[in-house]
């Protein structure tokens, strides 16, 4: 049985000022809101050998849809204080993993694979426009993390304004 405490994760997003830098790439500007929570999260269910064979060998067979799965969504919210948008704002989220983020843990769990969705969906919703589909904003100490590249795969996430 896991240990109920390896399945809370510290979490900061922040909404931020846009700027961007003569070669067009995004730069944080200043802050406008930061919220930290802890947020409760579910593991994944363990590898399948129906997935063996398919483009995702190590994922979890899920009999509904009869289709191998790597991850697990889950939808995390958090409420950030009010305050003033800009014309041009960026989201961001973080937290800390076993080796990577402001202060790794040291402790191997199941935030070492952790991902924030990304994927454009066709006909989806949304209001505001995305300056350059390509680009995302990056801090990572991860050095496989590019900030380009990123066309067809913008980050699954809202910011709804009163």
């Amino acid at each position: 049985m896991r240990d109920d405490a390896r399945r809370h994760l510290h979490c900061a997003g922040d909404l931020l000022d846009y700027k961007a830098d003569s070669e067009g790439k995004i730069v944080a500007g200043d802050p406008l809101a930061r919220k930290t929570q802890d947020v409760k999260f579910a593991y994944r269910p363990s590898a399948s050998k129906q997935c063996e064979n398919t483009k995702a060998p190590t994922g979890w067979y899920d009999a509904t849809t009869k289709a191998c799965y790597n991850g697990s969504p889950q939808l995390v919210k958090m409420t950030m204080p009010e305050s003033t948008l800009t014309d041009y704002v960026v989201w961001t989220v973080k937290y800390n993993t076993s080796t990577h983020g402001d202060k790794p843990t040291g402790v191997t769990g199941g935030w070492d694979s952790l991902n924030i969705g990304a994927m454009s969906f066709h006909g989806a919703p949304f209001a505001g426009t995305d300056l350059n589909e390509d680009l995302v904003f990056v801090t990572s100490t991860w050095s496989g993390q590019t900030a380009d590249g990123w066309t067809g795969n913008r980050p699954l996430g809202a910011i709804t304004t009163k």
